[in-house]
């Protein structure tokens, strides 16, 4: 199974465990600090290359876009290609120079506030001059972080500031600016030079979570976990990615993620969870940092190198000195929050994937599947460009086919289907799949049966709302240049056995088994893990019992865990965490508090 790179990179981080704002590089800043902000910006995204014997900084047309959008940006595709024509070459190499990206920023142009007015009065339905809740809700569940009604609420509560019960526009701008939804602050520069994002900026992935803070109970978080303060003068990358649930309660599957250091250096990282209302509030998250070493037998075993700490309400990050290698990136979610629906499709219908088109003799995607299709095209887009390369479209047929999408296979997807740069558009992948459904259909199949075979291995439900899936972003930052980070499949395998030797090597023995087990417990204040190791040269069994805690949310089917254990092996038996939103817990195995 191979591995594949990209070469794009993502935003730098700020504060703690925080992407920079887009306006950041530009908001408040005037002569040389503008300068030096518009450089660092360029820096981060762009290539170093070797011309004519020296070596420069040079953005391929890709980059150039994702840096413009990074600052706020919402350029006109026509802008971009009239830019492509004055560079000489392919336009997928590197051809951009710090003035010509200089030259393009400067050109865009900026929202005044009458756009401002106009948006303001779009939302406001009712021509008040006032955003009620209703309104405002229409705006924040459907656009850019989608926030849920709960959310919605706190906003109201925050900006409201003379407690009318609706938000004015002058409340409005001041909510756009806190947010980091707009570029210049109007308490600053006049409202004439507020930027407001267009609709395709607020949806654009990578602006999503930005500025958010570190939502944490812990006053002082460890050294470890400290973002270092030139972080921006850090090499970074950035790629998108997910966890899914798996075959039962208790598996979880991720995309890994693997970089190579050519020399010692230290390495920052961070996941952060992305919100979306189809997901769970607070999904436990860590990562393990491992490499492969040779064992005896010639095969390829893991070493654990480093895990953070598993977190349901901060984003986990890790600060590190490593040697030079190539490391594995392992994100890690125990399942307690992600687990199996028990819904069957007769208690809940498929909606119609099919609907009737302009003409009566014409039928097109229903709205539902193509948000649906959007969601896991937005998924699978790791590099967030808008397009899927070969690989990031292999990922998808992992999970559909069991298998990588073959050059044969590619080769004919972007000969029928709409490409941009040789990748696969939103609207080719919706192509592709209307194709397929109408085969299906025409060979005598239904649409149930196109989605037990497309969709619902995606973690979509017959209300195809992705309820299986959980959006993440992970950063990597080195200080010194390193090959990309690269985005590997799914190795359920792989994270059982990691997961497995953190509990074995840094939990405590527990006495209470049968003889020849040997239970090993992994405690802090966000999880408890638990793990069997069987010393006997017999298959052994035995039942956990965790009737008795309180305020916890297991794993498994059941607090009764059942644990067969192979001869001489040793196998994870469950994961415990807090029930969300809750201040007090306490994990209890038979009767005995840990």
């Amino acid at each position: 199974m191979s591995a594949w790179s990209s070469d794009e990179e993502g935003g730098p981080l700020g504060g703690e465990v925080r992407v920079l704002s887009p306006s950041a590089a530009t908001d408040g800043a005037s002569g040389d600090d503008a300068d030096a902000r518009l450089r660092a910006t360029f820096n981060f995204f762009a290539a170093s290359e070797k011309k004519m014997g020296t070596t420069q900084k040079l953005m391929t047309r890709k980059q150039l876009l994702e840096a413009t959008h990074y600052l706020g940006y919402n350029p006109a595709k026509k802008a971009l290609r009239e830019l492509g024509k004055k560079q000489k070459g392919d336009p997928s190499e590197p051809n951009f120079t710090y003035q010509s990206f200089l030259n393009f920023i400067q050109k865009q142009s900026r929202t005044t506030a009458k756009d401002l007015m106009s948006a303001f009065r779009i939302i406001d339905e009712n021509g008040d001059g006032q955003l009620s809740r209703s309104e405002l809700e229409i705006m924040l569940t459907n656009f850019g972080e989608r926030m849920s009604k709960s959310e919605v609420k706190e906003v109201m509560k925050m900006f409201d500031t003379d407690d009318s019960g609706s938000i004015d526009f002058t409340e409005f701008c001041d909510m756009l600016v806190t947010m980091g939804e707009v570029a210049d602050s109007h308490h600053n520069d006049g409202p004439d030079r507020a930027r407001l994002p267009t609709e395709n900026a607020l949806n654009d992935p990578r602006l999503l979570d930005t500025e958010r803070e570190v939502e944490s109970d812990d006053e002082d978080l460890p050294e470890w976990y400290t973002e270092p303060g030139d972080l921006m003068e850090w090499c970074g990358d950035r790629l998108h990615g997910s966890f899914q649930v798996g075959h039962a309660a208790g598996h979880v599957l991720s995309q890994l993620y693997s970089f190579v250091l050519r020399e010692p250096d230290e390495v920052f990282l961070s996941l952060r969870m992305t919100r979306e209302r189809t997901q769970p509030a607070a999904v436990d998250t860590r990562f393990y940092l491992v490499r492969m070493v040779l064992g005896h037998d010639g095969r390829q075993y893991p070493e654990l190198v480093a895990a953070s700490q598993l977190l349901a309400q901060t984003d986990p990050a890790l600060r590190i000195q490593l040697d030079a290698g190539a490391y594995t990136i392992i994100p890690f979610s125990t399942g307690c929050h992600l687990r199996p629906r028990r819904q069957t499709h007769a208690a809940q219908p498929l909606l119609p994937l099919l609907v009737q088109g302009a003409s009566d003799t014409q039928e097109v995607l229903s709205t539902p599947l193509r948000d649906a299709l959007a969601y896991t095209f937005g998924r699978f887009d790791f590099d967030g460009t808008g397009t899927l390369s070969q690989a990031e479209f292999s990922m998808r047929t992992l999970y559909v086919d069991g298998e990588v999408c073959s050059d044969e296979e590619w080769e004919a997807v972007i000969k029928h289907f709409g490409v941009i740069d040789g990748e696969l558009t939103f609207e080719g992948f919706c192509q592709l799949h209307e194709m397929v459904l109408q085969t299906d259909l025409n060979g005598g199949r239904s649409e149930l049966d196109f989605y037990e075979r497309n969709l619902m291995p995606l973690g979509l439900n017959t209300l195809l709302i992705p309820d299986h899936v959980a959006k993440f972003v992970l950063f990597c930052f080195t200080r010194k240049s390193r090959d990309g980070l690269v985005a590997l499949p799914a190795n359920e395998r792989l994270c059982e056995q990691v997961d497995l030797l953190d509990i074995l090597e840094t939990g405590e023995r527990r006495p209470g088994l049968p003889d020849g087990l040997e239970l090993f417990a992994r405690q802090d204040g966000n999880h408890a893990s638990f793990a069997v190791q069987n010393a006997t040269q017999t298959q052994r069994r035995c039942v956990l019992s965790f009737r008795d805690s309180i305020n916890c949310v297991i794993n498994r089917d059941s607090l009764e865990v059942e644990v067969v254990v192979p001869r001489g092996g040793a196998l994870v038996a469950c994961h415990l965490v807090p029930t969300p939103h809750t201040t007090k817990w306490r994990p209890v195995l038979e009767g005995k508090p840990l």
